[in-house]
């Protein structure tokens, strides 16, 4: 019997209880050992969100976030035409009481589409909930809006360099 978290048993249950919507996408999790082979279809979505970031990860290291096991990567590919729509990054953090599926990254359009493949997949890798930090207001509330996820805190930084940069 598959092992219930093994990518092929995560696609395989995903691809059996796929309910279609508007748009035909589907959730793909890539394997760790696969990513090489999708990660040019992906970039250009995931691409969207570094332009929005603060240069905290460049595109070329959360690759190798990713194809090393630290981070997920998942894409919202249309199987007729095998092209990427949307993709994330996420990487699973463990609380004593809760494993939150963090999403690092996202980008593209129709995220909307495989959400509920998105959570289901976490439901099937142990997650209990999921969370994401947003830049601006503006995200936080289509966030909201699209995925049902509400403000939980605001981040401060301080940069231990900052007297330096002055």
């Amino acid at each position: 019997m598959t092992e219930k978290t093994t990518p092929t048993f995560i696609m395989l249950y995903l691809a059996k209880n796929y309910i279609g919507a508007r748009m035909k996408l589907k959730l793909f999790a890539v394997p760790t050992h696969l990513i090489q082979n999708w990660w040019d279809k992906a970039e250009p979505q995931i691409s969207k969100a570094f332009e929005k970031g603060d240069d905290e990860v460049r595109p070329d290291e959360l690759r190798m976030q990713v194809a090393q096991g630290q981070q997920q990567l998942l894409m919202g590919m249309n199987p007729e035409t095998n092209e990427c729509h949307c993709a994330w990054t996420v990487q699973s953090i463990m609380y004593c009481r809760e494993k939150v599926a963090y999403i690092t990254y996202i980008g593209g359009r129709d995220t909307r589409h495989v959400w509920d493949e998105f959570l289901e997949w976490c439901k099937l890798t142990g997650h209990t909930k999921v969370q994401g930090s947003v830049r601006d207001e503006s995200i936080m509330k289509l966030w909201d809006k699209l995925y049902n996820m509400k403000k939980k805190y605001t981040t401060m930084e301080y940069s231990i360099n900052q007297k330096e940069q002055k």
